[in-house]
């Protein structure tokens, strides 16, 4: 297939979505794909998409970026046979595009409750009253959990859910653990992001204060001796920090946009690295399973304080704990990107 990979929004950093994003484009590629990235936005992309077929399409704000109905012509230029469309908010262009072009829409977050989390009142009703617009002209949907896939059943269109995945090749880290030395933790994330529970860990690290907190993507400032802010790193960079932790923490606060189900990138990672996990939500891949290297706590505003022993215990007892590579290979790419398109084909 010719396949248009169409995203929009900021990607000037290798996050874990700018990672995904690449290992997709990567593994289509593999498996005979001519794969073609359509990258919407004002600013300059990481430099691990530029190793990649990218089109830059720049804006200079999002008024004109919305009104425009024009910026899409690059994408009908490459004529692919599918575009494939990370679920971003309505402008012209992507409505255009997506009457001329057969696309997909992968559903990565409940934008609905997400936008009252983000977005200021007059967006947010014009998101509820154009998404309509982009859902109906799709021919089908992806989505990263069960939950999402039965909130698009209502436009009675062929979808698909895939958990979110990482690359095989995702660098390898050699954990130094001194059993005698302090338990270090070790959390992935962005700023801005209330459900991420960023707080909750705040109140965590003031009751465990022999236990060292390490949260790369935050530059909060915090009065807490224990608790270690780096900003945005590579994955080269936090490799360091990575190698000395013990346990990693997934999202804590999924329950403030309405959401119990999810599948983030920075778990897959924990587990790749050999870390157990701490989470407060019920996970895509793990379904009805009970490991041992995965604590989950209710998916509540007290989550923390509520199970501050059970945590605590676990976090603790970290350094033991093993994670089973065999109980983990379903979390890596190949297979599921496999999955994606065979779904992809049978659309067309």
């Amino acid at each position: 297939m010719r396949i248009a990979y169409v995203i929009a929004g900021t990607f000037d950093k290798e996050s874990g979505v700018a990672k995904k994003i690449y290992n997709q484009v990567r593994e289509w590629e593999k498996q005979g794909n001519k794969v073609k990235l359509f990258c919407f936005t004002k600013r300059k992309v990481t430099n691990l998409f530029h190793s990649l077929d990218i089109e830059i399409i720049k804006f200079s704000n999002y008024v004109s970026f919305v009104l425009n109905p024009f910026l899409y012509r690059k994408v009908l230029k490459f004529q692919p046979d599918i575009v494939y469309f990370r679920q971003y908010p309505f402008t012209f262009s992507f409505y255009f595009l997506f009457k001329k072009l057969p696309t997909v829409i992968e559903y990565n977050s409940d934008d609905v409750e997400e936008t009252k989390l983000t977005f200021n009142f007059p967006v947010r009703v014009f998101h509820l009253l154009t998404r309509e617009l982009i859902n109906r002209s799709a021919i089908g949907f992806v989505t990263v959990t069960y939950e999402l896939e039965k909130k698009l059943k209502k436009y009675n269109k062929p979808i698909i859910t895939i958990a979110n995945g990482i690359g095989s090749n995702t660098l390898k880290i050699e954990r130094k653990i001194n059993y005698n030395n302090k338990i270090n933790v070790l959390f992935l994330g962005s700023p801005n992001q209330p459900w991420h529970g960023v707080d909750k860990i705040y109140y965590l690290a003031s009751k465990l204060p022999d236990v060292d907190f390490h949260l790369v993507g935050i530059m909060d400032k915090v009065a807490l001796n224990n608790v270690h802010t780096y900003g945005y790193l590579s994955l080269e960079q936090y490799a360091k920090i990575v190698e000395v932790c013990n346990v990693g923490i997934g999202t804590l606060a999924l329950h403030r946009k309405k959401m119990n189900e999810a599948s983030p990138l920075k778990v897959r990672e924990y587990l790749h690295f050999g870390l157990p996990v701490i989470i407060g939500y019920e996970d895509t891949d793990f379904i009805g399973k009970e490991e041992d290297f995965i604590l989950k706590i209710p998916n509540n505003e007290e989550n923390i304080k509520d199970n501050i022993n059970l945590v605590s215990d676990f976090i603790r007892k970290s350094k033991h704990i093993t994670v089973d590579r065999r109980k983990i290979a379903h979390i890596y790419f190949s297979e599921k990107e496999k999955k994606r398109l065979k779904f992809l084909s049978s659309l067309l």
